[in-house]
């Protein structure tokens, strides 16, 4: 009985030799994993921080790419609108010309009437001193041949 429990023992001290082996394999593994597990867990929150600052310089890339077009489109629009301020200012001062080219017209345009009127009056008075002289030259023609008639009087009886 004894060697059969020796055997039996034996067996078991094999089987839990075998066990041992089999279990620090296994805790070697486990740490190997363990120790891979750990790896894994700081590269993917080192991967993670990596990802976020990319992200953050993704948005500082936007938001730096969105200042650059609002910054043009700022600059686009203060040079149109200098150019309709100019466009404006020479409108305006067209505007102006025409306005004192229009006076300077009515003026002259008033100096003409004027002048215009003078010569209808003096136009008029020379028409009254001709028809004046006209009267005249009539009356003395009929005088003279009135005259020329008397002296013949004379003659002619």
């Amino acid at each position: 009985k004894l060697e059969a429990a020796l055997v039996e023992k034996d067996g078991t001290l094999e089987e839990l030799t075998k066990s041992r082996v089999m279990l620090e394999k296994v805790k070697k593994q486990v740490s190997v994993k363990t120790q891979l597990a750990d790896d894994l867990k700081r590269e993917t929150s080192r991967l993670m921080g990596c990802l976020k600052e990319a992200e953050e310089m993704g948005k500082r890339s936007v938001e730096e790419a969105q200042n650059k077009l609002i910054a043009e489109n700022n600059r686009r629009h203060e040079q149109l609108l200098n150019l309709h301020q100019q466009e404006l200012m020479k409108v305006r001062k067209q505007g102006t010309d025409s306005k004192k080219k229009i006076k300077k017209i009515k003026d002259a345009n008033g100096e003409l009437e004027q002048l215009y009127d003078q010569k209808v009056v003096e136009y008029n008075q020379l028409m009254r001193d001709f028809e004046g002289l006209k009267i005249q030259s009539m009356k003395n023609l009929r005088e003279r041949e009135d005259s020329k008639d008397e002296r013949l009087w004379p003659v002619n009886q």
